[in-house]
């Protein structure tokens, strides 16, 4: 990830898009969320000072690649390896925490694999919660993501309460991507491309990093 309009690529899922019926949207709030429908969302934290970007970070992709193993071009199933700026807490590490939750993301439908998800996941996010209550439908009904690819063009960050609470903005263009059934069928996706604004906050709590809360704005769509 490069902050200050630099771009960085990875494969990944769309905000939002629906996998057999159940909505897949890119954050919700506390109070409003809507199952197998689309997810609403209101503004994270604000106020204080214009934040500035303070954190330059590439992610590196572990290998050898999961299993089942992806085509060539889907990265989303290649797992996002966690940030050295992950282990400080500053504007870097919040930053850093909320790129690897965004990388999460589209990874744990890829994958299914959920287990970093839920580490960052704050107990009453409810955003954290439906994505793991839809990968487990998605599990059930024996389907996966596949294709697309993320470009984090900024990142942003604020201290709101030192040491304990950031918001970090998040600009990212989502590519299309497709969800498969067990015989490589396409049953749906999302064509589109699509530009986002993402609010994003990221918390530290008994000496760990959690994400509260995320919310988002779209920027532009590029009709696929």
């Amino acid at each position: 990830m490069r902050s200050g309009g630099t771009t960085t690529s990875r494969g990944s899922g769309v905000w939002p898009w629906r996998v057999g019926g159940v909505a897949w949207v890119a954050g919700v709030v506390a109070l409003v969320v809507t199952l197998g429908g689309v997810i609403g969302f209101l503004s994270g934290c604000s106020g204080g000072p214009e934040p500035t970007p303070s954190v330059t970070w590439t992610p590196v992709y572990e290998s050898p690649w999961p299993t089942p193993m992806p085509t060539p071009t889907d990265f989303a199933a290649v797992a996002p390896v966690r940030p050295a700026a992950m282990d400080e807490v500053s504007n870097a590490g919040a930053e850093a925490v909320a790129v690897y939750f965004l990388e999460l993301y589209p990874y744990a439908y890829a994958t299914n694999d959920l287990a970093e998800w839920r580490a960052l996941s704050h107990p009453e996010c409810v955003f954290c919660a439906s994505v793991v209550t839809n990968i487990e439908e998605h599990v059930a009904a024996n389907r996966r993501a596949e294709g697309g690819e993320l470009t984090i063009t900024l990142v942003n960050s604020l201290e709101v309460d030192v040491g304990e609470w950031w918001t970090v903005d998040v600009e990212l263009i989502e590519s299309p991507v497709r969800v498969l059934d067990v015989d490589g069928a396409v049953v749906s996706g999302q064509p589109d491309t699509i530009t986002l604004h993402m609010d994003l906050a990221v918390i530290r709590q008994e000496g760990q990093w959690l994400v509260r809360e995320i919310s988002y704005t779209e920027l532009a769509r590029e009709v696929g």
